[in-house]
């Protein structure tokens, strides 16, 4: 009896996992943290792929370098700031984040203005994938927490 109860509760809990969908391309398929914490953090850009309207695609790979490079931190009250930090110099753009499209996109809507939205492809506590289309090119852009 108690092997019928295991083998019941085993297969419900089957069922209820593996019918959960994905709201992302990549992933994860579930997670304890809500989507709003997982955005939430200090990014580092990791690597870019290009893909063009003939569908060649190419990867770039970004080394982290503390004398150069590019940081994203979101907060969970919606504050973005991008550094980067090159050449000797720092520059920072500060924006507002939001989710759009029932939390399929990333927005952000920068102090000047103007917003852009990228397509969420993943979005897991230690790493993002957006996703950008501009002039018939896809751009790809992978991030790692730190």
């Amino acid at each position: 009896m108690k092997n019928l109860k295991l083998i019941t509760l085993l297969l419900t809990l089957v069922v209820v996992v593996g019918s959960v969908s994905c709201k992302y391309e990549n992933g994860p398929t579930l997670s304890l943290r809500s989507k709003k914490a997982r955005v939430a953090g200090s990014w580092f850009l990791y690597e870019i792929i290009t893909t063009d309207e003939q569908g060649k695609m190419e990867t770039e790979t970004i080394v982290f370098k503390e004398d150069e490079n590019v940081t994203h931190l979101y907060t969970k009250d919606g504050d973005y700031t991008e550094t980067d930090i090159y050449g000797g110099n720092t520059y920072i753009s500060n924006a507002k984040w939001e989710f759009s499209d029932g939390k399929s996109k990333l927005k952000h809507n920068y102090e000047d203005g103007t917003s852009e939205s990228a397509e969420i492809l993943k979005l897991e506590h230690k790493e993002m994938w957006l996703k950008l289309s501009e002039n018939n090119v896809d751009y790809e852009f992978h991030f790692r927490a730190i």
